[in-house]
């Protein structure tokens, strides 16, 4: 199975090409615009990386396992010892927690959980949806699990 770089490369390259699919056939889908202004490609780029490795979030040994406990403790702990976002951060503490429980390749190489993990980036833009859920089902596929 690839490794992350691996991963990263490959989600990297079928944003691009979806990207330009996307601005080529523009005016059949309108819903969905690739113009991006400053930070939104910054947000881009972000999106592709965390997402076209979000599948082994389940993994321990996996770096966006290691980049999420680190960030979900630090944001958890800190929302709760302020007393703000108390909710956020329970939520923040007990994913790491419930990630501890799932096993690897489970759940979390799923296409309807990579749905769901992208669905909020709907909010911000509908693109970032797009770009989310392409990346991380570039992930499944490459690791040869796509609606196994």
């Amino acid at each position: 199975m690839p490794g992350y770089k691996a991963h990263l490369s490959i989600g990297t390259v079928v944003i691009a090409i979806s990207m330009f699919l996307i601005h080529t056939f523009q005016e059949r889908i309108p819903f969905i615009s690739t113009e991006l202004h400053g930070i939104e490609w910054i947000m881009l780029v972000v999106i592709t990386a965390l997402y076209s490795l979000a599948p082994d979030i389940d993994s321990d040994s996996s770096v966006i396992n290691k980049i999420w406990n680190t960030t979900a403790g630090l944001v958890g702990l800190y929302c709760l010892y302020t007393g703000q976002y108390k909710l956020f951060g329970l939520f923040a503490i007990a994913s790491i927690v419930a990630l501890e429980w799932v096993k690897h390749r489970g759940i979390c190489h799923n296409e309807i959980f990579i749905i769901i993990l992208a669905a909020p980036l709907a909010i911000i833009n509908p693109l970032f949806f797009v770009v989310g859920t392409v990346a991380g089902l570039s992930h499944i596929v490459a690791d040869g699990e796509l609606f196994r």
